[in-house]
């Protein structure tokens, strides 16, 4: 996909900017709300992180699993090391007769 992303859009620099920032913002928050939350909750704040962290940890492989099938199903994810693996790329699985082992 040619001209995608920031750049593709056309903005002037300072729409750029404005849009990197925001972007910034909105991502950190995952990080910086739990981490303000601790810090400012108290002992609540600790009680409520400390439940959700025993939650994600009893349940890591099934929250694992939602990204890996997703990232796994893209076909932009999917490079040289698979290539070949269900036929794709020209390469084809031999036939009954022309090489393979029945």
């Amino acid at each position: 996909m040619p001209g995608a992303g920031l750049a593709g859009l056309g903005l002037s620099s300072t729409d750029a900017i404005v849009s990197l920032i925001v972007f910034v913002i909105i991502a950190s928050l995952t990080i910086a709300g739990p981490v303000v939350y601790y810090l400012l909750g108290g002992d609540k704040a600790r009680a409520q992180l400390g439940e959700m962290r025993s939650w994600l940890a009893l349940h890591n492989n099934a929250i694992m699993a939602v990204p890996f099938l997703i990232l796994g199903r893209q076909p932009h994810c999917q490079g040289p090391a698979t290539a070949g693996l269900n036929g794709e790329h020209g390469l084809r699985q031999p036939r009954l007769g022309e090489g393979a082992v029945a």
